[in-house]
Formats: structure tokens, C-alpha cells, sequence
């Protein structure tokens, strides 16, 4: 494929990240200083680098801007969102995807990469047309923990030739997606390859290892501030120690969402503000190393509601020497389970007793610290990687091949 006539034209349609601002630090030689993790866009560079492929990227950023430079053509074009009810939802997702649709047409894309949560149905008009197409995963489906609704029902039952038939392979996080995934289509879906976010060695060398009799007792929540991300929660439960004359634990929360103002606002009616502190968006090159230096565990105390990801923070955790408490609707768990302490999802009070568990118990404590040392090498392989994956899906798309799924 070193002749440029033969190069192959490769259409990735990302997500709402920034995949401009990434490319810049990409192009010099550097990971993308926001995220703490090696950026899935600074991957799919790196791919397109390495095996010289044409590349077209649309991220849905809601900062409108276009970069062409050689073989790179980037745009951040913001989803148009025509009502706040579900119909309307559903139908500006659906124009969105058919839009991405005649994008990838145009470009005269052999491969197309969807790595939004979508419609996915829509991407099967390219598969008709004799496009190979690779669905990467990064959310679940329906919620994880709960009975499947009507909406996410219906939205199966249009997916399911896709995920059976349609597209060339899925990449996806380990656990939950593969198994909603092969509930979907009986079993009968398109070879499936895991990936894991990728981490380099030494990003978190300026983290101080955890020191279990210093107090209070530092619990950190990282990621979206939501109700149903379970920030609430971490509140009644700040409110029930306080009640209980607890004074040696402490919260800290480091997001933004919709639930900040409503949270900053019940923690101060609450009275629990000097245990309970809101952080906002904390970067690696700001205030982020300091507040998991000072922390004993992470918290992912994710509702059954949520559509999850993989919840990076619970690898972080780990990546810094620190136990992890969450529930199995967070698919990052089931790969570091020896460093978590598991409870039930939506158990308010069970999160509650995990928190004092680990802090009164200084023998478990330690163990699950010991527990992060074996676990932390694969978040630094880069055959764990998303680059890993899609490489081994273009390669089997050029050399003629169906690809073998990795579970």
C-alpha cells in the first residue's frame, strides 16, 4: 500500500472530543495534556501514520472548526438538536447519522469507523454499499443493571442485523458490551475485539502512594456530575456520616455536569460543605495530581440508569495504588476486581459501609492496595490498545481476510 493511488481512504467518525486540539499536540510529538490517558483520536493518528492511510474525521464538538493538512482532513461540526423530547432526540440522532453517512459517501471511504453512541442501524447503508464498517463501543447499550426500556428495545431490534451481519467487526470494551451485544443478536454477531484505554508508563509518577493512617480519610469522585452518575449519593452519604458523628472522612468531587449547582446547593443546606468539597474540572497539568495524591480510594458509585463507558477513573484508581469502590455496571471493575470493593448498584448504604470498611480495616486496606501492582501493566500494553484493535481490523479488510475477534 506504499503507492499513493492504493492508499486507503478511512472515515472516522469520533465522538464529542476535541480532535483538533488533540491533532495539534499530536502533530509535535506530544499526548494530549486534558486527558490523562493516551487520546483515542492521538491513536487513530498514530494508525492512520503508520499504515499511510487518507483520513476524514468529524468529531461532534460544539467548537465548529475545520484542519486539512496532507493527508489529514478534521472538522468539529456540532450536532443540531431540533427539541428536548425523546421523538425529537431520537430524530436529530438519526438525521445526525445519515449525515455521517453521505460524509463517509463522499469521501469515497473504503473503511468507516463509528465511535460515537448512535443509531446504529443508519451505518448499515454503507455496508450495503461494500463499505467496511467497524462500530467501536464505548457505551452500553441500555443500562447495565436494569430491565431494558421500551426505547432501547426498539433501537435493539433495528440494530440487530447491523451487529449480526452488517459491519466488518465491533471493537469494544471488555465485559458489559460484548455480553449486551450477543444477548442482541443470539449469539450470532460479527467477530468482536477488546481494547482497553491506553496509559504511558510514568503518567502518574508524581502521584504519592496512598498513606492509610493519615486523616480524614480522603474518598475521590472523578467524572461527569449527574444524578445518575451517583454524585447524589456520595451527598446523602456525606449527610449520614455527619448525622452519625463521623468527622474523619472526606469527599472530593472533580466534574462538571448538570447536577453541579443542585449538589453545591444541598451540600451547603446540608451543612456538610468542610467535608464535602466540589472541585470542578480538574486537568493532570492543574490541581489533579495533588487531590489523588491526597486520596485514599476512588468511588464509582454509577446508578443503574447510566449508560456506562468503561469509567476511566476506576483504572486511574488502580494506576495510582488505590482501592476502587463501584458495582458491576462499571466494565472497568470486572478487569481490576482484586483492587475493588464491589457493592451492589444503587445501594446508597452499601457504599456507605464500603467507605468505613476500608477505612477501619487497615489489613483489607492494604491488600487491595498490593492488588493495583499486577493489575496495572495491561493499561500500559499497547496490544490492550483501541489502536491495537482497529489495526488488526484494517489489516484483515486489506489483506482480503475476516478478522478474528479477540473474545
Amino acid at each position: 500500500m506504499n503507492d499513493k493511488r492504493d492508499r486507503i481512504r478511512i472515515f472516522y467518525a469520533a465522538g464529542p472530543g476535541d480532535i483538533v486540539g488533540t491533532y495539534s499536540h499530536w502533530a509535535k510529538g506530544e499526548d494530549d495534556p486534558s486527558v490523562p490517558d493516551v487520546a483515542y483520536s492521538a491513536q487513530f493518528y498514530d494508525l492512520c501514520r503508520d499504515m499511510d492511510l487518507q483520513t476524514f474525521v468529524v468529531s461532534r464538538n460544539q467548537e465548529a472548526k475545520v484542519v486539512r493538512n496532507g493527508q489529514f482532513v478534521l472538522i468539529h461540526r456540532p450536532r443540531r438538536i431540533l427539541g428536548q423530547n425523546a421523538v425529537l432526540w431520537h430524530l436529530s440522532e438519526l438525521l445526525h447519522c445519515l449525515r455521517l453517512v453521505i460524509d463517509a459517501m463522499r469521501f469515497r471511504a473504503q473503511v468507516v469507523v463509528v465511535a460515537a453512541e448512535t443509531h446504529w442501524f443508519a451505518f448499515g447503508l454503507l455496508a450495503m454499499l461494500g463499505k467496511c464498517v467497524v462500530p467501536s463501543l464505548h457505551c452500553a447499550l441500555w443500562p447495565a443493571a436494569g430491565p431494558r426500556g421500551r426505547t432501547a428495545s426498539i433501537l435493539s431490534l433495528l440494530d440487530r442485523r447491523f451487529f449480526a451481519s452488517s459491519c466488518f467487526v465491533i471493537m469494544s470494551h471488555p465485559a458489559t458490551l460484548p455480553e449486551q451485544i450477543r444477548e442482541m443478536t443470539a449469539g450470532q454477531c460479527r467477530p468482536i475485539l477488546t481494547f482497553l484505554p491506553l496509559y504511558r508508563r510514568g503518567r502518574f509518577s508524581c502521584i504519592s502512594p496512598p498513606v492509610f493512617e493519615k486523616r480524614p480519610f480522603r474518598v475521590l469522585f472523578l467524572g461527569r456530575v449527574s444524578e445518575s452518575k451517583g454524585v447524589l449519593d456520595l451527598l446523602s452519604i456525606a449527610e449520614r456520616f455527619k448525622a452519625q458523628g463521623i468527622t474523619d472522612i472526606a469527599f472530593d468531587i472533580c466534574g462538571v455536569g448538570p447536577a453541579s449547582e443542585r449538589l453545591s446547593a444541598e451540600a451547603d443546606r446540608a451543612g456538610v460543605k468542610p467535608c464535602f468539597h466540589q472541585h470542578g474540572f480538574c486537568a493532570m497539568a492543574d490541581k489533579l495530581p495533588g487531590l489523588l495524591s491526597e486520596s485514599h480510594v476512588l468511588i464509582a458509585p454509577t446508578t443503574s440508569r447510566f449508560l456506562e463507558g468503561f469509567n476511566a477513573s476506576i483504572a486511574e484508581g488502580v494506576l495510582t495504588g488505590r482501592p476502587v469502590i463501584t458495582s458491576r455496571v462499571c466494565p472497568a471493575m470486572h478487569v481490576v476486581r482484586d483492587a475493588v470493593v464491589e457493592v451492589q448498584t444503587d445501594d446508597v448504604q452499601g457504599y456507605a459501609d464500603a467507605i468505613l470498611e476500608l477505612r477501619d480495616n487497615a489489613e483489607l486496606y492494604a491488600e487491595k492496595c498490593e492488588a493495583t501492582s499486577a493489575l496495572r501493566k495491561q493499561f500500559y500494553d499497547v496490544d490492550n490498545s483501541w489502536y491495537t484493535a482497529l489495526k488488526r481490523a484494517v489489516t484483515a479488510f486489506e489483506q482480503g481476510i475476516d478478522p478474528q475477534g479477540t473474545v
